[in-house]
């Protein structure tokens, strides 16, 4: 039997198939083989591809929002970290040798926003600085997807005057805003008197008198908002924008008129409009009514009380607008008998 076995054993291995080597067995026997000659290939290799050096870095590499990592060290308002990643962007462009460290600013995420503008935002002035020292002509006039200019964001971030000073201290710096806005729009309407009274009025590319698609100027939503300081600011260095109407007829008396019962202060705010300008007394909006048709409208007695007792307006008591109601008759239609016997008291005629 045993002979019988060691022949079958012998039958067995002949018809066996043959193994080819592994991947790595034939790796590792080519290096043994070929070891010195193999590696120095692979050296040689990396050495002459350049593409593995234009593969983005970490650096330009960007998450879901679009952001690299400046745009999110520029949010946090974090200096140190923002100055170290400038750095090593300038790093990467040398190895290009192409492009300075101001390309990495230029970057917009998904929002349309680049590093300076996402730190404007958030109002951090300490990194808003740091590239408008190096690059102030190439950032200063770049507009964002919202059609923000770098001076804009600052004035509505209430930023502190040196920084804005900064901004438009250089040759080329944009003042756009969304819907025609300037700077000084939005300073208004985000209530920022320390920036309305100094830099922007300072600045010469910014008018005063400029409106914005709706007809408004910067004078309108400070009357409109209640801003009775930053009324007269403006007032005092450009009296004439007490004369310009928006889109609507409405002119800034007008507004304070219809709102007047939403401020504390909107007897002293037409009493500023009237004191040097007492011919915005006789402006009328598209229906043909005044200061005293309006404030009889919206119901403000008080108002109303203030407005006749300026002898500018006291005589246009009996003025028609264009449909032929006064301001008595237009209280009768209210049923506002307050307002009826107050006029009727300052000399209203009932005929």
């Amino acid at each position: 039997m045993a002979p019988a076995r060691c022949k079958e054993r012998r039958r067995h291995h002949r018809m066996a198939p043959k193994v080819q080597p592994t991947r790595l067995e034939s790796h590792s026997n080519s290096s043994k083989e070929h070891g010195p000659a193999h590696r120095c290939e692979v050296q040689q290799t990396g050495v002459g591809d350049r593409s593995n050096k234009i593969v983005p870095s970490l650096i330009s590499q960007t998450n879901s929002e679009g952001d690299t990592p400046l745009h999110i060290a520029a949010k946090a308002g974090h200096l140190q970290l923002t100055e170290i990643l400038v750095k090593a962007a300038g790093a990467q462009y040398r190895d290009l040798e192409e492009g300075t460290p101001c390309e990495v600013w230029k970057v917009r995420n998904l929002k349309g926003n680049n590093a300076l503008q996402e730190a404007l935002k958030k109002g951090h002035g300490e990194v808003v600085l740091y590239p408008l020292d190096s690059y102030h002509e190439e950032l200063g006039h770049v507009v964002n997807g919202a059609g923000e200019s770098p001076v804009y964001l600052a004035a509505e971030a209430g930023l502190l005057i040196h920084v804005v000073r900064r901004l438009i201290a250089g040759k080329d710096y944009g003042v756009e805003g969304p819907d025609g806005q300037t700077p000084l729009h939005i300073a208004v309407i985000k209530g920022h008197l320390d920036i309305v009274e100094t830099p922007l009025e300072e600045c010469e590319r910014i008018d005063p008198k400029k409106a914005d698609w709706f007809g408004r100027t910067a004078f309108h939503y400070a009357a409109a908002l209640g801003y009775g300081k930053i009324m007269v600011s403006l007032v005092s260095t450009t009296p004439s924008l007490v004369y310009v109407f928006d889109k609507d007829g409405n002119s800034p008396l007008h507004i304070i008129a219809k709102r007047a019962s939403r401020f504390h202060n909107h007897i002293q705010m037409a009493e500023d409009i009237l004191h040097n300008n007492p011919c915005a007394a006789e402006q009328v909006d598209r229906q043909g009514r005044n200061a005293l048709h309006l404030a009889v409208m919206n119901g403000n007695l008080d108002m109303l009380k203030c407005l006749l007792k300026l002898p500018e307006l006291n005589v246009l008591i009996n003025e028609p607008d264009c449909n032929g109601n006064t301001p008595l008759l237009l209280a009768v239609k209210n049923f506002d008998f307050g307002i009826v016997k107050t006029l009727l008291q300052m000399g209203a005629d009932s005929d």
